[in-house]
């Protein structure tokens, strides 16, 4: 994989983080809508995916 590629992939793993972080604020603030939980278990599942490819890369990093 390209090194430029991988870095872009990296960029945006970091935004969505953010963005995940961002879309618990709603509930933080006491807003109730169905939107804000569906923005919620996105983030989550966004999330458990990122967290997938990082292990892989890591374990990847490790054995070559």
């Amino acid at each position: 994989m390209d090194i430029r590629t991988r870095r872009r992939q990296i960029i945006a793993e970091d935004v969505f983080i953010i963005l995940s972080i961002l879309a618990l604020w709603p509930t933080i603030l006491g807003w109730d809508h169905v939107i804000y939980d569906l923005l919620k278990y996105a983030a989550l599942a966004g999330l458990v995916l990122i967290f997938i490819r990082r292990l892989r890369r890591y374990r990847d990093r490790e054995q070559g």
